[in-house]
């Protein structure tokens, strides 16, 4: 947090080293045998809890149980598009980093990157639906991919602001983002955004910050999962599923 205040990019450029890291192939045989499980856990420990769009918080809690493994990891945040394939009768699903309020954006979604996944997001179908989009999701998303998508304003400013910016600044497309997001090529520079294909959808993971929490592990109080604290969870819950077998 020091760093942070005196080099306020910190962040992104820890985030850009960690995805430009290389790593041994030890390390990812075992990133790829544990993270996933890992990320499992958290998907059954946040479904019975029964608490939905927690992206944020159940994505500081798996970055901070890798940081606890020796896995290098961050977690993103920024918007998410859901395409869903023609015929199920779903409409297409946004999560908006620029809703109503133009002086903020907002965390609008959050997964975590740790090489060689480049997008887990825990909680992809753990949020608060309202047309039974989850029935055509997978449970999470843990993908390798470096499939890259196009953006526009549509995928990043909420219908309603972009009308209002239409209308008082006569501004549209990518005059717009860079009105109401001035760093959104800095950050799409950085981390282009990330296509992930499913079978009835395709989901479109778009950067605008990196965040990380600001206490210790045992310290977070930022979800509570069946009645566990972030670090009971990783102690109660992921050692012994790693570690005592």
């Amino acid at each position: 947090m020091a760093i942070e205040r005196l080099h306020p990019d910190f962040l992104n450029k820890y985030a850009a080293f960690v995805a430009s890291k290389e790593y041994s192939s030890d390390y990812l045989f075992r990133a790829e045998r544990d993270i996933p499980i890992i990320a499992n856990v958290l998907y059954d420990e946040l479904k019975n809890d029964g608490r939905l769009g927690a992206c944020a918080d159940i994505s500081a809690l798996l970055s901070r149980c890798l940081e606890e493994e020796g896995f290098w990891n961050y977690t993103a945040v920024g918007p998410l598009t859901i395409k869903f394939n023609s015929g199920i009768g779903v409409k297409d699903k946004y999560f908006w980093a620029v809703d109503k309020d133009l002086a903020s954006e907002s965390v609008a979604h959050a997964w975590v990157v740790a090489p060689p996944y480049t997008v887990i997001d825990i909680s992809i179908s753990l949020q608060p639906y309202k047309e039974g989009e989850e029935r055509y999701l997978p449970d999470y998303v843990i993908s390798s991919t470096k499939d890259t998508a196009d953006y526009s304003s549509e995928d990043i400013i909420a219908p309603e602001t972009r009308a209002i910016l239409q209308r008082s600044v006569m501004i549209s497309g990518n005059s717009m983002l860079q009105y109401a997001v001035p760093h959104i090529s800095t950050m799409i520079n950085q981390f282009p955004p990330l296509k992930v294909v499913c079978d009835n959808a395709e989901l479109k993971y778009i950067t605008m910050a990196v965040k990380a929490p600001d206490c210790s592990f045992k310290e977070m109080a930022n979800i509570s999962l069946r009645g566990k604290s972030p670090y009971e969870t990783y102690q109660k819950v992921i050692i012994p599923l790693l570690h005592d077998n």
